[in-house]
């Protein structure tokens, strides 16, 4: 009995797999169209005609001719004449990240996943019970199915018991490969590893490094806490952490959990303060479908804004009680973009976030009215009809271009 009890009160293993597809948005392309995959071609999120666009991602062959995100539309249409110049697909991106986690939930929980266009970490913590051939194996079969199911050509992933480990393997791994950091193994695997790869660094201190010739972890391993805190500043203390193997991402996670964000990003950039606040009014729609969806209230509200020279401003407001009403959220993101919008300069970008969500306990505030209560309850039949046909099934007419009205 006592032999039995030891057994079960044994913790389970520790083990992450982190799956990474690079250039997300291009591969998604690639897989609705095949006939693009042999061809070189670049991705936008802005009109492909505005010469201020940004290209967020690239296809193989047209890395090889030297292209690479964040280069200007302007300089690629004036350096390589013939490269296709693509704009990005938000609905087949968000089509494919739907797809993978209804495959991956096959595999393992559901609360063990996290989805997203950057990559995918799954939690295997306990699963080689489940799974005698081995979690390198299993892990294989999990990357075999993604590669299937998204007809991607570069996937790669990293596994080990350490969740900062894996993403570090997953970055040095070649397409279609698993590399896998054996536990115990974790110091030698990370002294190899280039300083580039570490995660939330800015551009000054990666170019600081690069100054003092620090080139992978190892060398910076043998520098102590002060000398990097003395150099870097407060990103000292998270190199110093970083490279002995501690992640410094999980609070970050946490944060991101606790926020709820809907952005648009314009094709052209404008400064149309009419079609804009028509935007506004679209995103704080959708912002309040979302935090109801999620049964959360906000208790407050962010409106942050990109300029066309990449400059960015925002603005908070605590909202009087926690809510999801839209109404209130569209009323107060006007009330934060009129604070933001003071430059004589167009918008590329605008982006709402609910943040300090709490549970929606379903209580009636105290300074609800009774318009608002109609409100509401209109707004969670449409919930209804927009989770069946897509969030664009019910629009307000305002938002809809030359929308007239019927009766």
């Amino acid at each position: 009995m006592n032999q039995l009890s030891g057994q079960l009160l044994l913790r389970p293993s520790l083990w992450w797999l982190v799956v990474r597809m690079p250039e997300f948005p291009a591969q998604v392309l690639a897989s609705w169209n095949p006939g693009m995959r042999k061809q070189p071609f670049v991705v936008v999120r802005q009109s492909v005609d505005s010469h201020k666009s940004m290209v967020i991602s690239v296809s193989p062959h047209a890395s090889h001719m030297g292209v690479h995100a964040g280069m200007p539309v302007r300089m690629v249409r004036k350096r390589f004449r013939n490269l296709e110049i693509v704009q990005e697909n938000k609905e087949q991106e968000k089509s494919a990240l739907l797809e993978l986690e209804s495959l991956l939930r096959a595999y393992v929980p559901e609360h063990a996943v996290r989805v997203h266009a950057a990559g995918i970490v799954v939690d295997l913590s306990g699963m080689d019970r489940l799974h005698p051939e081995g979690m390198e194996a299993f892990s294989r079969v999990i990357l075999d199915v993604i590669i299937r199911s998204l007809n991607f050509t570069d996937v790669r992933a990293g596994l080990a018991v350490s969740l900062f480990v894996s993403r570090l393997c997953a970055k040095t791994a070649g397409p279609g490969e698993i590399k896998v950091c054996v536990p115990g193994r974790e110091q030698a695997e990370l002294l190899r590893i280039p300083v580039s790869y570490l995660p939330g660094l800015s551009v000054t201190a990666r170019n600081r490094l690069l100054d003092y010739n620090l080139t992978t972890i190892g060398h910076v391993q043998k520098l102590d806490f002060y000398f990097l805190e003395s150099r870097f500043g407060e990103e000292g203390g998270r190199i110093y952490h970083m490279v002995r193997g501690r992640d410094m991402e999980p609070a970050a996670q946490d944060r991101k959990k606790a926020v709820c964000e809907v952005s648009k990003t314009f094709e052209r950039n404008t400064n149309d303060s009419a079609s804009i606040r028509v935007s506004i009014r679209y995103i704080a729609d959708e912002l309040a479908m979302r935090l109801r969806v999620r049964r959360s209230c906000a208790r407050s509200l962010t409106c942050s804004v990109r300029f066309s020279d990449n400059k960015t401003a925002q603005r908070t407001a605590r909202l009087p009680e926690p809510t999801a009403a839209f109404i209130r959220l569209h009323d107060t993101a006007q009330e934060l973009f009129n604070l933001l919008y003071f430059r004589r300069v167009a918008l590329s970008r605008i982006s709402l976030v609910a943040g300090n969500l709490e549970p929606d306990n379903g209580q009636t505030g105290l300074f609800v009215t009774r318009e608002e209560l109609k409100m509401e309850a209109a707004a969670k039949a449409i919930d209804r009809v927009r989770k069946k046909m897509g969030f664009e099934a019910v629009l307000n007419a305002s938002v809809i271009p030359h929308a007239t009205r019927t009766i």
